[in-house]
């Protein structure tokens, strides 16, 4: 994928365009590694990242992994998912009181 992604498009709108894709690329592929792996080796992880072997230690450091002394890369657990219902992305319990309430309404005019 790499390669692909470096190609052959030199300078111009269509290196910086394919400079902007491999760092983005990068910046998801770094977010995704700990949900894929726990552990893996220095050369699988800079074959992932397209970055060279060298610099995944720097790398690692940055984002807080740790390196054993036998060259394995560990990556710590990611955080949980936000529980349903709560946080920016599921509402507030003020949207689902409201919601409990029109059902209520609705449950008493149907009975009255």
């Amino acid at each position: 994928m790499w390669a692909a992604v470096r190609g052959p498009f030199g300078g111009g709108a269509g290196g910086a365009l394919a400079g902007a894709l491999a760092a983005r690329l990068r910046a998801d592929a770094e977010e995704l590694l700990p949900r894929a792996y726990s552990c893996l080796s220095i050369a699988r992880a800079a074959a992932l990242l397209g970055v060279g072997e060298g610099e995944v230690a720097a790398l690692a450091a940055a984002r807080g992994w740790a390196v054993d002394a036998d060259g394995a890369l560990r990556l710590p657990p990611p955080p949980p998912p936000p529980a349903p219902g709560l946080g920016a992305e599921g509402g507030s319990g003020g949207e689902l009181a409201t919601l409990a309430a029109y059902v209520l309404q609705l449950e008493e005019a149907a009975a009255g």
